[in-house]
């Protein structure tokens, strides 16, 4: 008799549950219905997503294709890239995003959007927003607008790295905390003077810079282009980076007054886009940011983390304004460098010593 009971509780239970579940399915969709963010003024709509409606129109149609046979709980492509915006914008939990009256989905809804939304950016988007100049044109506009700040020719871009927090993975959790004691993703990132992403390589957090940059694709192009080119190009990095023929870094210990440390400041200010590049991001993407944390598993943590670069590139197309940027407080510069075959390094301390003497004398 007392199991019959409990079976007939149980069942009420889960009658009710159902019946809730449908009322608040209801009512999300009565929200969506009643609040189209598109009727919103313009500056309503950026301050809450961190992107113009023409941003997130341009890329609801150029991820149309995939978004359309996922079909998260009947949501248009629209909304779906919507909620996983706002979720980067804001780099809060789940449920939280989906439980305003702009978006009004459920905290699995606003999971599966994040997934797809970011997966289809990177799979749709990425080799059209993030790449390397190409052409010979390309390149000498790049090396032109730095030479102001840099003083010398060739500069295509400043490389640096930032650390990303997640949560504790589930597999080689050890291979994630890097040695400011937190779990990271190591995000490699290339930009111009313009801020613009150039190139993203992504490592565990207990990855260093200079073991990223030795083992990117990145520096295979590089090096290609230098060797090769019909003009010398270089990147800028910091003193993390160990001194290349195609990559530059700051003289150490240099004495103000002198050329050496001439070279270096301007070699700071140059690199600096770089910094400012990260702030932009993590000032517009706050789930970048170190105390939000992505609660998600490395794959698609760095799935998230590509994707905000290919944003924060059409955003720059777009000309929105960025917002103000927040203090980045992990500059974090690993000074384990690898050391270079001697041939190759002396060679680049004889680059750089020209570069010097050349122009900063």
């Amino acid at each position: 008799m007392n199991l019959v009971r409990e079976r007939r509780r149980i069942q009420r239970a889960l009658v009710l549950h159902i019946a809730e579940r449908r009322r608040l399915t209801l009512e999300r969709r009565r929200l969506r219905d009643a609040h189209n963010p598109f009727e919103y003024e313009d500056y309503i709509f950026v301050n809450y997503f961190r992107a113009s409606k023409e941003v997130v129109i341009f890329v609801s149609e150029a991820t149309e294709n995939v978004l359309k046979r996922k079909n998260v709980d009947g949501l248009s492509v629209q909304l779906q890239v919507l909620v996983a915006i706002r979720f980067m914008a804001e780099g809060g939990y789940q449920r939280g995003v989906g439980q305003d009256f702009f978006l009004a989905v459920s905290q699995p809804s606003v999971s599966r959007c994040v997934k797809n939304v970011t997966r289809a950016i990177c799979d749709r988007l990425y080799n059209d927003w993030i790449k390397l100049p190409s052409t010979n044109m390309e390149r000498n506009e790049i090396q032109e607008r730095f030479r102001p700040m840099a003083r010398f020719p060739g500069v295509l871009g400043a490389i640096d790295c930032t650390h990303v927090a997640i949560v504790t993975p589930l597999e080689g959790e050890e291979g994630y905390k890097n040695h400011k004691g937190f779990y990271s993703l190591n995000a490699q990132m290339i930009c111009d003077s313009n801020l613009k992403i150039m190139d993203v390589c992504i490592y565990p957090g207990t990855v260093h810079d200079q073991f990223i940059w030795r083992w990117s694709r990145a520096r295979i192009q590089i090096k290609h282009l230098h060797e090769n080119g019909p003009e010398q190009y270089y990147l800028l990095g910091d003193s993390g980076y160990a001194l290349e023929p195609w990559l530059m870094t700051p003289v150490a210990n240099a004495l103000p007054g002198t050329p050496d440390y001439d070279y270096t400041q301007a070699h700071c200010q140059a690199r600096n886009v770089i910094e400012r590049a990260f702030g932009v991001m993590k000032a517009r993407w706050r789930c970048l940011l170190r105390d939000r944390v992505l609660h998600y598993q490395p794959q698609q943590a760095t799935t998230i983390v590509t994707a905000c670069a290919v944003l924060h590139n059409i955003l720059l197309h777009y000309r929105l304004p960025p917002p103000e940027p927040e203090e980045i407080e992990e500059a974090m510069v690993d000074m384990q460098q690898g050391p270079l075959p001697g041939d190759q390094l002396a060679l680049a301390r004889g680059i750089q010593r020209r570069i010097i003497n050349r122009y900063f004398t």
